[in-house]
């Protein structure tokens, strides 16, 4: 809600001043919106220590899409992508790294914990 009364804000004031400052803003504020789209779902695994309920394909095409984005940001001639972009993206590789590692150690939950680090949880009724 913050975030469209914010937009709201900078649409009404900014957008009869000057169109150039204004397009900026709201591309570097879409820019930043994107690249902490997985930062929620890092933050609830980590709380959770499972990854139940996520889909290893929404993983694979977070990382394909990454890859083809960081292929264009970098391949493309000197100049042509701004920074900013090749930053966000960057930091969005990395969330989708450490989402793949969250899933790699945590897996669905308990059961998968034992299994690959041999840990057994203790029982109440011994």
């Amino acid at each position: 809600m913050g975030l469209t009364i914010g937009l709201l804000v900078l649409h009404t004031f900014f957008r009869p001043a000057s169109t150039s400052l204004y397009t900026h803003i709201i591309g570097y504020v879409g820019l930043a919106v994107e690249a902490v789209l997985p930062l929620p779902q890092v933050f609830a695994n980590q709380r959770a220590q499972s990854c139940k309920g996520f889909r290893v394909s929404v993983l694979a095409n977070w990382v394909i899409g990454d890859a083809m984005k960081m292929g264009y940001f970098f391949n493309s001639e000197p100049g042509k992508v701004p920074w900013a972009f090749k930053m966000c993206g960057i930091l969005q590789a990395c969330c989708d790294a450490g989402l793949g590692i969250q899933y790699w150690v945590y897996g669905d939950g308990e059961e998968n914990k034992e299994r690959k680090f041999g840990q057994k949880k203790q029982s109440r009724l011994t």
